[in-house]
């Protein structure tokens, strides 16, 4: 129980918001979301209307703080919801999350969208019951749902972590087989981004967009970590892979 419970991001860590922001032109109504905090469905729902996603983490605590603030959300304004994020030190002393973690709280355009205004934050609020969460081996989730299912599918550094990816191969295979044949991936990564695309473009994706970052001392002093993020589409035939 020990391992399942390691350390958690409270708030993300990534960078995204510019990222998603374009995603606005995209037809995506179904999602499927594989690591985080909960901050990516709670950042698109505050900009797109969707129909549903899917949140799974193989971590108890990742999944508890989806519910704390997924509770907190719907039942609160942003005005009530922002003075008690700003004061979490009961949680912040449990030691199972990343303590520069709650900083993010200070950095709402960078980090967290839905949280920027009245606007977006009604948006979530009507949306959040479209949040479905799962703990356990995304792969095995995956598995429940048919084949071109989801629209977009995430990976909040899934191909760079042994704790939550054994086998990048079968995970691109089934994320394959569950996109629909017009559908997007995102990976998020810290890995060699280079590798990374030429891994994912390996299982028939194409890359249409990417932002990509290096680590810096400067940076790594302010708790801010060096992700790329990577936008694939789904290339066909099927009969090929």
């Amino acid at each position: 129980m020990n391992k399942k419970l390691y350390r958690a991001w409270f708030f993300t860590n990534e960078r995204l918001n510019k990222f998603l922001i374009g995603l606005k032109d995209l037809q995506i109504k179904k999602i499927f979301a594989i690591g985080g905090s909960g901050d990516f469905a709670f950042n698109l729902l505050s900009l797109l209307n969707i129909k549903k996603i899917d949140l799974c983490d193989i971590r108890p605590t990742a999944n508890l703080t989806i519910n704390f603030k997924k509770c907190l959300f719907e039942k609160n304004s942003l005005k009530k919801a922002l003075k008690i994020l700003a004061d979490l030190n009961c949680l912040k002393k449990t030691g199972l999350w990343y303590k520069y973690s709650f900083k993010q709280i200070k950095h709402k355009k960078d980090y967290l969208l839905y949280l920027t205004s009245e606007k977006k934050y009604q948006l979530l609020q009507k949306q959040l019951k479209k949040i479905n969460i799962f703990c356990g081996d995304f792969i095995e989730i995956l598995n429940l749902s048919k084949n071109n299912y989801y629209d977009l599918i995430y990976l909040s550094n899934i191909l760079d972590s042994k704790e939550y990816n054994q086998d990048n191969h079968l995970c691109l295979e089934i994320i394959r087989s569950k996109l629909k044949s017009n559908g997007f991936l995102i990976a998020v990564t810290q890995n060699n981004d280079k590798k990374t695309i030429k891994l994912i473009k390996n299982f028939g994706f194409q890359i249409i967009h990417q932002e990509t970052h290096q680590p810096d001392i400067f940076s790594s002093f302010l708790d801010h970590y060096a992700f790329s993020f990577l936008l694939f589409k789904k290339e066909i035939p099927d009969k090929n892979f």
